[in-house]
């Protein structure tokens, strides 16, 4: 079983001194006003250090922890001296706090990502030129913006409303997703859970389509759902009407409804 995540990316492009951080900072105030809590992940190409010389914190870095946390009453950091290699890997660092994340930079991480929405700010020809070198594009802004490739140009407004309908929509496939066995067995005739997801956000299927949950069965350890793969149940379901139907006084036809519930003994 595995749990893909599910995560809506932004990622705000653009040369330097185009104003980047300006546009990500306009899209992460409208997010945030519209009820959204907003990761932000910013790239640089060059070196700079959080930590203050001479600090606790900094003391136990250059002793050789490999992450220092520092944490006070209002505020959390984190400095990993190793660096993180993916951008799954940086997202997880997000979860569960936030539902989506803004990146600006990442350009050659994400250059070829389709799956990861794009909005290139162009300030100049060369900008646009640029631009085309990226897949997945959401939206071109800026004042060089013409539309290329298909690629719609937009207002800096109509960029945030068309990446906040994204958000929604991707956020939705995530709370399907989360309903789902996540075994990627194939059965529904999507290559994977995540597929089926998706099209059960845009109303295409039904959720009866997954056959890992036609069995019924139900596993809870400690309030937790435990999803198992179909043989599993079923190997559950015998088992327990099995022993269920050597019981004095229990009639077993195999449509039943049965509860097992194992609690923990008190002390």
């Amino acid at each position: 079983m595995v749990r893909r995540t599910v995560m809506p990316i932004v990622s705000i492009l653009g040369r330097k001194k185009t104003g980047k951080t300006t546009f990500a900072e306009k899209a992460i105030r409208s997010l945030a006003e519209s009820g959204y809590r907003v990761g932000y992940l910013k790239h640089t190409d060059h070196e700079m250090d959080t930590d203050v010389k001479g600090k606790d914190t900094w003391r136990g870095s250059t002793a050789g922890a490999v992450v220092v946390v520092g944490s006070t009453p209002s505020q959390t950091f984190v400095v990993n001296k190793r660096g993180i290699g993916t951008i799954e890997e940086l997202i997880a660092l997000f979860e569960p706090k936030v539902d989506l994340v803004i990146t600006e930079g990442f350009n050659q991480l994400f250059k070829d990502r389709e799956d990861v929405p794009k909005i290139v700010i162009v300030g100049d020809p060369e900008g646009l030129e640029w631009a085309k070198t990226f897949k997945g594009v959401m939206a071109l802004v800026g004042p060089a913006a013409k539309s290329t490739g298909g690629v719609p140009v937009m207002s800096e407004r109509e960029a945030i409303v068309k990446a906040k309908e994204y958000v929604e929509n991707t956020l939705e496939v995530k709370r399907d997703y989360e309903k789902l066995p996540w075994f990627d067995c194939g059965y529904c005739g999507f290559k994977d859970c995540l597929g089926f997801a998706r099209a059960l956000a845009r109303k295409e299927v039904e959720i009866e389509g997954c056959r890992m949950k036609e069995e019924g069965i139900s596993l809870k350890v400690g309030g937790r759902e435990v999803r198992m793969k179909d043989f599993v149940q079923s190997i559950i379901r015998k088992a327990v009407l099995g022993m269920a139907s050597s019981l004095k006084d229990v009639e077993i036809k195999g449509d039943e409804s049965v509860e097992v519930s194992i609690k923990r003994k008190k002390e």
